[in-house]
């Protein structure tokens, strides 16, 4: 019998079909037996292309950040705006895979940001942040943005609608009131959080100057 002119299976076909297998049905419905059902292939074939259930994950996660397209180049002038602008873009892709959103905790793929993360410290050197400030941002903004859009897809794939859920003005009247009187919902919620966070961290004062551990060895021998 001839081999077929094509292969069965490419990695990024099966990890494609992951992704729509848990878009569906959750992470925890996946498996490499239901991925293999899916491609009308035997399990055993699969890992000939990767170790196992984990490193398909992890490229389900990968896939899934791949998907966020890089704004516009940033300019100076709106240098803080470029950020709200990646975060929101960021935002938006978990979003439409709030099944998967889970992945993105447990797989988090910093490093595959490596590149991202020197261009984002160049820049804040050339728009002139001081550069005790980069790792404060640029760890917040992960943290910020990761933490608000895993959180919104968690509620979005179990059905919560609201910013507090099951708030009782009664049981609550502070945070009813909060509610009430808060301007800003969904996607123009986020993006004042990440605006705020970044302008409340360019406007802090100087942080004292750090010693590291070998300028105090020196000093207390």
């Amino acid at each position: 019998m001839p081999r077929p002119s094509q292969p069965l299976i490419t990695r990024e076909a099966a990890i494609r079909t992951a992704l729509e297998i848990i878009d569906k049905d959750g992470v925890a419905a996946f498996g490499v037996q239901r991925l293999a059902a899916e491609m009308g292939v035997k399990a055993p074939s699969l890992y000939h292309h990767f170790e196992g259930k984990e490193e398909i994950l992890t490229q389900v996660a990968r896939m899934i950040i791949r998907e966020v397209e890089p704004p516009p180049s940033p300019t100076a002038s709106r240098w803080q705006e470029w950020f709200v602008d990646i975060a929101t873009r960021l935002r938006r892709v978990v979003l439409s895979h709030p099944k998967a959103a889970p992945l993105l905790i447990e797989y988090f793929p910093r490093g595959y940001f490596l590149s991202t993360y020197e261009r984002s410290a160049l820049f804040l050197q050339r728009v002139g942040v001081p550069v005790e400030f980069h790792a404060l941002l640029l760890d917040g903004l992960d943290k910020l943005s990761f933490g608000a859009a895993i959180m919104d897809a968690t509620a979005l794939s179990n059905g919560d609608t609201g910013l507090f859920p099951g708030v009782d003005p009664n049981r609550d009247p502070a945070l009813s009131a909060a509610i009430e009187a808060n301007p800003w919902t969904g996607e123009a919620l986020f993006k004042e959080s990440i605006r705020r966070f970044v302008q409340g961290v360019v406007d802090a004062p100087p942080p004292k100057p750090h010693k590291s551990k070998e300028s105090r060895s020196r000093r207390s021998g």
